[in-house]
């Protein structure tokens, strides 16, 4: 009995370590939009959702206009460049978008990706679950080989960054852009 707990403890201090040092995989900015209020900002970045995801309403999952935040959860496509299993890991990377707003000026949150398969594989699919900073793959996938589980990892991460600098270029757009009042004469 006194060799489980212990072995229990072992375990539990070894996750928490793990956990400690992996840090989020984030991309954040504040950008200074001078002269614009913060209801204004929030206008446009509600604007920006509304233009961007084909459902706002259900990927917004906090609407603070006084607090000026939004965040919202978004999606994209996974489709593997390592050819050895790539029939596996071909999926989801699940993100989170956060929008905060200020007087004459905004910042921008992307990060908790998770990545999920969606294979259809006879052998199932392989899920690297959450993508943290670090440069190799710390939960290596069962039967899969380190040099493998890595190559994987560095693609997933890559195609994040592709992705994201495309959501950050959009969002930089549509909060340079002025919602139109209700009263403009259309």
């Amino acid at each position: 009995m006194k060799t489980l707990i212990s072995l229990t403890f072992s375990i539990l201090i070894y996750s928490t370590l793990i956990a400690q040092n992996q840090e989020q995989f984030i991309y954040s900015d504040v950008v200074e939009l001078n002269n614009i209020s913060q209801e204004e900002m929030y206008n446009r970045g509600k604007l920006w959702f509304v233009n961007t995801y084909v459902s706002a309403n259900d990927v917004i999952q906090l609407d603070d206009k006084t607090g000026g935040t939004i965040i919202g959860n978004g999606v994209f496509r996974y489709n593997s460049k390592v050819f050895n299993a790539s029939d596996r890991t071909v999926g989801l990377i699940r993100y989170t978008v956060k929008l905060f707003f200020k007087e004459g000026r905004y910042k921008y949150e992307i990060g908790n990706f998770r990545h999920e398969s969606t294979s259809t594989s006879n052998y199932g699919g392989i899920n690297f679950g959450q993508i943290t900073n670090d440069s190799e793959c710390l939960n290596p996938k069962k039967g899969m080989g380190a040099s493998w589980n890595n190559k994987v990892w560095k693609d997933i991460k890559s195609q994040i960054d592709h992705d994201v600098k495309s959501i950050i270029s959009s969002i930089i757009s549509g909060m340079d852009k002025a919602v139109e009042s209700k009263n403009s004469d259309w």
